[in-house]
């Protein structure tokens, strides 16, 4: 008899995984497809629907897991926090489907459907799958992947449905909501349609369940509204805190225009906005659509009242989402003349300042000295001496900006250090100025620091390669160069140079200048940083300093690479996403590959959007403290 010999166990793991498998399979209809995915990035399966051996257009993922753990009913999973942040960046919805060994029964649902997350910020979320998932399910599956693909193209469908049910709230009938909800819509036909019965896909839905309200988008997470009732109910606000959930919902799925719709109507009345999470996306987007409006009457509601909690996130959002100036205008004149009403109005009138800024820079500086003779304590802060540098100079005031970034400085504000170097480059001061970009901190922020990065290499250009160490010129002008018409080098050399010597700051001559090294076979890049920093606002002088930095063999490629990068951010800064428009005239990059390479380069190298940054100034103490606003905040939270 041979002896016994050791042979490989199947794991308990794979078992699980396998009939979970087969199982899944098994109840879902014969006719669905079924596209297992080789590379697990919390993706197991997509599956396409069909009916009637058609099919219908209908996608959704699958992440199928398995456990043996609990007594099986409603299992739950960990999943990670970037598998969530995952699938929220899908085109098509996930199911969540957990198979439970021992009861042989799978469980399933749906990560769109997912309820507010309180604790966003974890490394993973449990997720509870709370439906049985058997041959019954097919109808239910395909009905809500049709109504997450619907309710992300709305707008196609308008007018939409909004269904109301449910008769009790809070022990009382719903009808008085009902009709209050219906009062306030009946101002947009065209957009909405409050029905009680049959609604048809896409549409919104209201469920009134006695102690809370639902509300959403079908083929999207509801949003809960519950009230703590002292004295009369009052409708019209109730109505206008459930049309507000509804507009966030409908931003949730890219419905923004309906969005500010139902933002407008609801802006005079609603409460819970006012304290929800996605209040400040809900201005953003408000003033990204100029809703004049609303905004100041949220703004009146908020950010004019002495202590309000929400007043510093309206006032950032407004301000961070490029308001028109009669706009801005428009907020800083009702935040100044509520502050003058304030107990402490130092806050107020300072934030009436910076919100002014350079669009009315006059009143800005007179509200900048208001809030420092209502609270001293302003003129120790760097920022504010910073604050008011910058409006000085947008009025041409360049001593008086030169002074407060000094002042800023010795205030602790270092941010306030490049902005020094600006103004002594700016005013002929150029071997100052290449070092105090050297002291300054440039090189730390990526974003930030890119215009004063090339700054610096321009005056390090000016100052060691053209032998110019100062000037005396005029600080705002707009010098202009206009070439000789001929081919010959020198003379355009010799040109180039006499007007460099008489304004160093000429970036037309630089370019020309440029052209002529890069014609002569010499390192030409540097003469194109020149000319892209001091003549800014040319989007093809910052194009032909990109084409160089692919171009221009000179330098090693890192070196290349860091001016590329930092020229890309400063074209993202200045012109924006039109800046690719720039890029495919053909006729300012004939090379294909060179033209191919700078796309690339404007694809792969954009801005942060770094959190904004807002302080809530202590009266009684002697500083301020920041706090963090997300750049979107679209969501009421993470799911």
């Amino acid at each position: 008899m041979l002896p016994a010999q050791e042979l490989p166990v199947r794991h308990q793991n794979h078992s699980r995984s396998t009939w979970s498998n087969r199982a899944f399979e098994g109840v879902l209809p014969r006719e669905w497809v079924i596209h297992s995915l080789a590379e697990d990035y919390g993706i197991d399966r997509r599956v396409e629907v069909f009916e009637n051996g058609r099919t219908t257009g209908i996608f959704f993922n699958v992440q199928l897991k398995s456990t043996d753990r609990g007594s099986g009913h409603q299992p739950a999973e960990s999943i990670r926090r970037a598998t969530l942040n995952y699938w929220e960046q899908t085109p098509d919805p996930t199911l969540i489907v957990i198979g439970h060994d021992s009861t042989k029964t799978l469980w399933y649902r749906w990560a769109h459907l997912l309820a507010y997350d309180e604790n966003p910020d974890t490394v993973s979320r449990q997720v509870r799958c709370e439906n049985v998932l058997d041959t019954d399910a097919a109808a239910s599956l395909r009905e809500e992947a049709r109504a997450w693909r619907l309710a992300r193209d709305l707008s196609r469908h308008v007018p939409i449905d909004l269904h109301v049910t449910g008769s009790t709230l809070y022990g009382e009938s719903s009808t008085p909501l009902k009709r209050a909800i219906a009062q306030k819509l009946s101002s947009l036909p065209s957009f909405v349609r409050v029905v009680h019965s049959n609604p048809q896909l896409p549409y919104l839905r209201v469920s009134i369940e006695d102690m809370k309200v639902m509300a959403g988008v079908r083929g999207d997470a509801m949003r809960q509204i519950t009230w703590g009732f002292h004295g009369p109910r009052d409708y019209g606000a109730l109505a206008s805190d459930v049309i507000a959930a509804l507009s966030l919902s409908l931003a949730n799925v890219g419905a923004e225009d309906l969005c500010v719709r139902l933002l407008e109507i609801a802006a005079p009345e609603t409460h819970t906005l006012l304290e929800a999470n996605g209040f400040g996306y809900a201005m953003a987007l408000l003033t990204r659509h100029d809703a004049s409006e609303a905004v100041l009457t949220l703004i009146r509601r908020t950010a004019s009242r002495e202590d309000y909690p929400a007043q510093n996130i309206a006032l950032a959002a407004v301000s961070s989402s490029d308001p028109t100036p009669e706009l801005r205008r428009a907020v800083a004149h009702e935040i100044a003349r509520a502050a003058r009403t304030w107990s402490q109005p130092a806050t107020g009138l300072y934030n009436a300042a910076n919100t002014f800024g350079e669009e009315d820079a006059a009143d800005a500086l007179r509200l900048y000295e208001e809030a420092a003779q209502a609270d001293p304590r302003y003129r120790e802060r760097g920022y504010w001496w910073r604050e008011q540098g910058t409006v000085h100079w947008s009025l041409g005031n360049i001593e008086e900006a030169e002074e407060c970034y000094i002042k800023a400085i010795e205030y602790g504000d270092t941010t306030a250090a490049p902005l020094v170097a600006d103004v002594l480059m700016r005013t002929g001061r150029y071997r100052e100025a290449r070092q105090a970009f050297d002291d300054a901190d440039i090189w730390s922020a990526p974003d930030a620091g890119a215009q004063w990065r090339l700054s610096r290499e321009a005056m390090e250009f000016i100052v060691e390669d053209l032998k110019i160490d100062s000037q005396v010129r005029p600080t705002l002008a707009t010098p202009v160069f206009f070439p000789p018409d001929t081919e010959d080098m020198a003379v355009l050399k010799d040109a180039a140079m006499a007007a460099i010597n008489a304004d160093a700051l000429n970036g037309w001559a630089h370019s020309t200048l440029a052209n002529v090294y890069e014609d002569q076979g010499e390192q030409s890049i540097f003469a194109s940083i020149a000319a892209a920093v001091t003549i800014n606002v040319d989007p093809h002088l910052w194009l032909e300093l990109l084409r160089q930095s692919l171009a221009d063999r000179s330098l090693d490629h890192e070196a290349r690479a860091a001016i590329g990068q930092d020229a890309m951010l400063c074209a993202w800064k200045y012109f924006g996403s039109s800046f690719a428009d720039v890029v495919l005239d053909e006729g300012l990059i004939r090379d294909d590959e060179l033209r191919a390479g700078v796309l690339d380069l404007f694809e792969t190298v954009r801005p942060t959007s770094p959190p904004l940054e807002m302080r809530l100034h202590s009266e009684q103490g002697s500083g301020y403290e920041s706090f963090f606003i997300p750049t979107d905040p679209r969501r009421s939270g993470a799911r």
